[in-house]
């Protein structure tokens, strides 16, 4: 498994014993294909809805890519309870960094009391699953690819690209192509209540020319009340409002462009930076909701500065960027004059 330095919202965690179990519980394409032939009360994935920032109003052209993408029917009943009864079986763990785990097991997981809990539910509220799954990542893309792909598709980035300032990075130059789904997955279970403030995913970032610019949510069952994902005009900052009761963040409403409603098997698809909020889980009693996150993979093509040294000089760039980040700033010196020593393409490219 490769090095992968991981700019979003998905936290490290210790993977639980038999993650492989997780592998086979989305069917192949010809065995999901005789499954939707031998049952008539099943639907095969179409998209249902596509949202586009030029068609909301205030927005402009800001981007012409679309923003939103919905899908019924991408993973079938079946599957969806086999990925949570298997889950469940694994173990969820709140979602605190590694420091502050909380096993679901334990029955003060769940209380306001803990620790982990007081830290972090003001902003988000969610047990997780989180692992790295190769096999499970292909059938996903599998499923996903041909009906989302011409929706999705290549994306070039250029200094002169409309919208530039928000979209184009030195770093992003050239044409993107999307080859799979990343085999970090995340899998979330949020109780009554859970929720998880206005905020943008970010990008699994593998190596110079290969990066995830899609995130993936697919809802493994339909809530009764709430819990939808919404969608969201402005920045983050402008967003957020904080609820005096619940002390809970989450977005006022004039923000809020779109929802798309938790339903089995369904999916929404939309572009890494896209701000957007999980909205409470409602309904009264034990309602849940559970998701698998996952990223559409791209690769570069043709690829850049692909030399040993390059490569290299990329990986200390990274790792430089991981220690300004903890507040290691001579650390971080050393590896960006390492940077400038390696690879002068590099060093270009990040203006070192």
């Amino acid at each position: 498994m490769s090095t992968e330095y991981s700019y979003n919202n998905i936290i490290e965690k210790n993977e639980p014993k038999g993650k492989h179990d997780l592998d086979s519980l989305i069917l192949t394409v010809p065995d999901a294909a005789a499954a939707l032939a031998a049952d008539a009360t099943l639907m095969a994935p179409k998209i249902t809805t596509c949202w586009r920032w030029a068609d909301v109003a205030d927005r402009g052209n800001e981007v012409s890519d679309n923003d939103v993408v919905v899908v019924n029917n991408l993973l079938l009943p079946s599957e969806c309870a086999s990925i949570i009864s298997t889950c469940e079986r694994l173990g969820f763990t709140f979602w605190a960094d590694a420091s502050a785990e909380v096993k679901d097991e334990d029955p003060e997981a769940a209380s306001s009391s803990s620790d982990a809990h007081q830290h972090t539910d003001a902003f988000r509220s969610a047990f997780t699953v989180e692992v790295h799954l190769e096999e499970f990542a292909a059938r996903l893309w599998a499923r996903l690819q041909p009906v989302a792909l011409s929706q999705i598709g290549s994306k070039s980035f250029y200094p002169t690209m409309p919208n530039a300032d928000r979209s184009f990075e030195r770093d992003l130059e050239g044409l993107w192509e999307p080859v799979g789904v990343c085999d970090n997955v995340l899998f979330a279970r949020y109780r009554e209540g859970g929720h998880f403030a206005p905020h943008v995913d970010g990008s699994n970032i593998i190596d110079l020319n290969t990066r995830t610019m899609f995130t993936v949510l697919v809802y493994l069952n339909t809530c009764v009340s709430g819990g939808e994902t919404l969608i969201l005009a402005g920045e983050q900052c402008d967003a957020l409002q904080q609820d005096e009761a619940t002390g809970r963040f989450h977005s006022k409403p004039s923000t809020r462009i779109g929802a798309v409603a938790p339903t089995e098997g369904s999916a929404s698809i939309f572009y890494y930076d896209v701000l957007h909020e999980g909205s409470p889980v409602a309904g009264g009693g034990n309602h849940e909701k559970y998701i698998i996150r996952a990223d559409v993979l791209y690769r570069r093509n043709p690829p850049i500065l692909t030399a040993p040294r390059d490569l290299d000089a990329f990986r200390f760039y990274q790792e430089a960027r991981v220690l300004e980040a903890n507040g290691n700033a001579l650390e971080a010196v050393k590896k960006f004059q390492a940077v400038r020593k390696l690879s002068p393409g590099v060093a270009d490219l990040y203006q070192l």
